[in-house]
């Protein structure tokens, strides 16, 4: 039997994380990916939920939007890379805001999707990167 605290990681390479705190936004592209494909989603509505999810499951793909309540987008990038386990993860940063679409980052597995964006493409850029 498990214990409250003990961690249980979950490898998910076929899974995709959405990290976007309107949540309409979010549960349509985690229902999106759900319906459309055959991956598996989840949403968490701000940086640090996201980092907690992320102690027990290894999603295949994270998406996040830039403004989070707690830190941008580009914080939880760097968070992210920081830990061994999601070097080679790939993530989407979802921005309208044309200074973070343009902005050099060193990285090369951050990928931009500028918004608005056309539902066709997220799903087809999200099958291009887990297939």
């Amino acid at each position: 039997m498990l214990q409250p605290r003990e961690k249980v990681i979950h490898s998910a390479a076929k899974a995709v994380l959405v990290v976007e705190d309107d949540t309409h936004v979010g549960a349509f592209l985690v229902q999106a990916v759900r319906e459309e494909t055959s991956y598996q989603a989840m949403l968490a509505v701000t940086g640090a939920q996201a980092l907690d999810l992320l102690h027990y499951l290894r999603p295949g793909l994270i998406v996040c939007d830039y403004r989070l309540p707690d830190m941008d987008g580009f914080t939880l990038h760097d968070l992210l890379r920081a830990r061994e386990e999601f070097t080679n993860t790939p993530i989407i940063l979802m921005s309208g805001m044309p200074r973070v679409m343009t902005r050099t980052i060193e990285h090369e597995k951050l990928l931009r999707l500028k918004k608005p964006f056309g539902l066709d493409r997220f799903l087809s850029l999200v099958n291009n990167i887990l297939e």
